[in-house]
């Protein structure tokens, strides 16, 4: 029996709330991180640490959320279909993999260096830190998958409640140069991973089981679409970045950094839709009834766009105030750059979760033209007119590209729908 679309928004309304208390936690901390670096920093050392932070997360996206997305997506189907003895077996394999993808990365270590215009050190300490945040997302997802959303809220903010509170004490007792506030995010990530990985293997350490190497085979066979996408949307994420490193100077990544640091702030919510949704859509529910995925795209595009375009205007009016006040005068060119990527954000709360509808239908295919459509517009875009326009044209092409992507993903899932939702 298929549960109603009704039952199914209170049972997400319920864990949205879960996670999204943690993540406003989570955020708070990486807000204050954020401010006490921005305020501490020249822009020449900011800079680098955009670096550090662009290389790292690009990494992470890469093979981590790659890995997770797919692990999600696999394990959840397979609970759904009652086959749970799998995900552990599933997630020790995952793990093997990225460890065995992030050795090899490090050999090319002086290639990277040279390519984003960044010392080895950064680089080295990039993806040592990139590593650190892939074994942590697989643990998130891991506890995703069995619903314990609190347990995978609790170990991001205990990452981010670890370097504020390093920072805030150095920045009290200390002077905190660039390489000291790198070695305290390695310093986070590794004691989050230590105590996140404790909690998966204790509760599991009685339990023998015969690992199968074709369970990373099957995860690979149905999903390797997903995790092409995933490598070509992470790419497009950190486009903007590697781009103004190698078009514009050290001033215009430091803005562009900062302008970003805070429009991420203000994605707050999206992960946490993101984890439930990837969940939620995973279930056989979504994946074997067109009615749902389409009635649930069109509720949830009338009721966010009541919330996000609102909100998203009065931002930017108030960003005007604001910036100067959390950042100093040293950053007044951020705030244009700022206001075009709000105007993002609300696009990403309106259209980007339907992208998860569209992978419980497994077109992955699609998803993967149309991130590749993104990706080349965007870096088409900053390829033309960063060296006119600079940091703002970074941005403009960041949405514009973020838009036909989730656009064109939601009309698909329209599209795809709408016949059945009105036969049936």
């Amino acid at each position: 029996m298929i549960p109603k679309v009704s039952a199914i928004y209170n049972k997400n309304n319920h864990d949205f709330l879960k996670v999204f208390s943690f993540d406003i936690l989570s955020k708070l901390f990486m807000g204050l991180s954020a401010i006490i670096i921005i305020r501490i920093l020249t822009p020449i050392e900011y800079a680098q640490f955009v670096r550090f932070s662009t290389l790292s997360n690009f990494l992470l996206g890469v093979f981590g959320s790659g890995i997770a997305l797919s692990f999600v997506r696999y394990a959840s189907e397979q609970i759904s279909r009652k086959n749970r003895e799998v995900v552990l077996s599933l997630y020790i394999l995952s793990s093997i993999f990225i460890f065995s993808v992030f050795l090899v990365t490090s050999l090319f270590i002086p290639f990277i260096s040279l390519g984003f215009n960044a010392s080895v050190t950064v680089v080295s300490c990039s993806i040592i830190y990139g590593f650190l945040l892939s074994m942590i997302r697989l643990n998130q997802s891991y506890y995703q998958v069995q619903e314990a959303f609190s347990k995978s809220g609790i170990v991001d903010n205990m990452k981010n409640i670890i370097i504020f509170l390093l920072l805030l004490s150095s920045f009290i007792l200390l002077d905190i140069s660039i390489y000291l506030i790198i070695g305290f995010y390695l310093f986070a990530g590794i004691i989050t991973l230590i105590v996140s990985f404790q909690k998966i293997y204790y509760p599991q350490k009685n339990e023998r089981k015969k690992i199968k190497l074709t369970l990373l085979t099957k995860m690979f066979r149905e999903s390797y679409w997903l995790i092409i996408y995933g490598v070509i949307l992470n790419l497009f994420n950190q486009m903007d970045i590697f781009m103004l490193s190698s078009l514009a100077d050290d001033h215009d990544v430091a803005v562009y950094g900062v302008a970003f640091r805070y429009y991420a702030l203000l994605l707050t919510l999206l992960p946490s839709i993101q984890a439930v949704l990837r969940v939620r859509t995973s279930k056989k529910e979504y994946i074997d009834n067109k009615n749902i995925r389409y009635e649930f795209t069109i509720k949830w595009i009338k009721k966010t766009s009541k919330v996000a375009i609102p909100f998203c205007l009065f931002v930017i009016v108030v960003s005007e105030f604001l910036f100067p006040v959390l950042n100093g005068n040293g950053y007044n060119d951020a705030i244009l750059v700022f206001q075009i990527l709000t105007l993002g954000v609300g696009m990403s709360y309106i259209f980007a979760p339907n992208v998860n509808i569209v992978m419980s239908s497994k077109k992955y295919k699609e998803l993967c033209f149309f991130a590749c459509i993104s990706l080349f517009i965007n870096t088409f875009g900053n390829l033309i007119f960063i060296p006119l326009y600079g940091t703002t044209a970074a941005a403009v092409s960041t949405i514009i590209s973020q838009a036909i992507l989730n656009v064109l993903s939601t009309l698909l899932v329209l599209v795809d729908s709408r016949k059945d939702y009105k036969n049936g």
